[in-house]
């Protein structure tokens, strides 16, 4: 019988969003007989809830942390030794890793306990179960370019060489975006190693509309107003605080349902209160398989800042709901023509307020556009063509 392969998943945070749902599709659709998925992560646990669920082993990483402070912290240092422990201990295959900072971390890390493993036998001449050669394989999938995220010149210029030194150490990459697929070719030496794979997803299950809104509300009978609905970590990449201000410009008998956790919650809430919208606001916690509630919406509204391509979007595309999205590149690729949804400018609360009311005006737009929208993404972001790509990529690194 021939060994399985192991492949070490690696992500930065175990809370829920694309980069996790990502590394969950994978991880429970290895075929068995050929991969053993194991999926390591920093603070959050409703990745390793999830995967537990379905048999797929976890570990945690405590030390790995997510921060938007450039250079090194003092939680870096141990997360770095974590990792060289966590390579040497589990052995894999194939590291697959997720994520811009532990991404980083992962390759210096492998190159690390390489020079670990050549100290401890050739120098220390100490007795090692390390001593055996041991060569695995970096995959990094990029989720978005973090030095596509506005910050000042010196930072992003930083982050840019962050970014191309672990491109540079890497096996190979995979890009979910065309545009971040491009961005790496322009990379010296790193065009033969990317791999365009855009994300895609199954069918999804979906709640009737009147019962995904009791849900929500927690209430006997549904609310029979407009609603405009979102899903996604409460994070200032998401842009919800340019959706909370256009409000302020959409009339007083539409909704907005904010779908999502996160560290952005105190700061969204007092912004509601401040501009005298909060009342028609409904921030929900995040909730497992929220995209079953899509259909509470009438319109669905995604004023990103940065993405890579965005399974919410997808997600919201193939539910046939109409969409209102902010035109960065990502969602440009989801939203390719005017004829699949509205495009506005980012960080542009008044453009987004216009696109949004036009939508609530016009019930047969909405319906059209979704229409097409669910056509387009049923066809083209299919979870069969990203895991049958990804396998293939795996097989000519082992």
């Amino acid at each position: 019988m021939a060994t399985r392969r192991k492949i070490l998943f690696l992500i930065t945070k175990g809370t829920w969003g694309g980069a996790q749902r990502y590394v969950y599709d994978l991880a429970t659709h290895l075929p068995q007989g050929t991969y053993e998925p194991v999926v390591a992560m920093g603070e959050g646990s409703s990745l390793a809830q999830k995967l537990s669920e379905v048999g797929v082993r976890t570990i945690g990483i405590p030390s790995l942390k997510e921060t938007r402070i450039a250079g090194p912290q003092m939680s870096d240092f141990r997360a770095f030794a974590d990792l060289i422990r966590l390579l040497l201990d589990e052995r894999p295959d194939i590291v697959h890793v997720n994520s811009s900072r532990v991404a980083l971390f992962g390759v210096l890390a492998l190159r690390g306990s390489k020079w670990y493993t050549f100290f401890l036998t050739h120098i220390a001449r100490r007795p090692s179960s390390s001593k055996k050669t041991y060569t695995p394989k970096i995959l990094y999938t990029i989720h978005g370019w973090p030095f596509k995220e506005p910050r000042h010149l010196i930072i992003t210029g930083i982050i840019w060489c962050a970014s191309y030194l672990t491109a540079l150490l890497s096996d190979a990459l995979i890009a979910v975006s065309r545009h971040d697929y491009t961005l790496a070719t322009y990379m010296p030496g790193i065009t033969h190693k990317v791999t365009h794979i855009p994300n895609g997803i199954d069918a999804i299950t979906l709640l009737e509309r009147n019962e995904a809104r009791k849900s929500l509300t927690k209430t006997p009978a549904p609310d029979e107003r407009l609603w405009i609905g979102t899903i996604g970590e409460l994070t200032p990449n998401k842009g919800y605080r340019f959706l909370i201000e256009a409000m302020a410009d959409i009339p007083p008998s539409v909704i907005l349902c904010i779908i999502g956790s996160g560290a952005e919650y105190k700061s969204l809430t007092a912004y509601a209160e401040q501009l005298r919208v909060s009342s028609r606001i409904l921030f929900v916690p995040a909730l497992p398989n929220a995209s079953q509630y899509l259909r509470a919406f009438d319109i669905f509204a995604f004023p990103s800042v940065k993405e890579g391509l965005p399974y919410a979007l997808l997600e919201a595309g193939a539910s046939g709901r109409a969409v209102v999205a902010s035109a960065i590149l990502g969602n440009k690729e989801i939203i390719s023509n005017p004829s699949l949804g509205v495009l506005v400018p980012p960080q542009d609360a008044t453009k987004l307020a216009q696109a949004l009311r036009k939508l609530a005006d016009n019930a047969e737009l909405r319906t059209s556009l979704g229409t097409r929208l669910a056509d387009h993404v049923r066809a083209t972001f299919t979870f069969d063509a990203m895991l049958t790509k990804t396998l293939a990529l795996y097989t000519t690194l082992v």
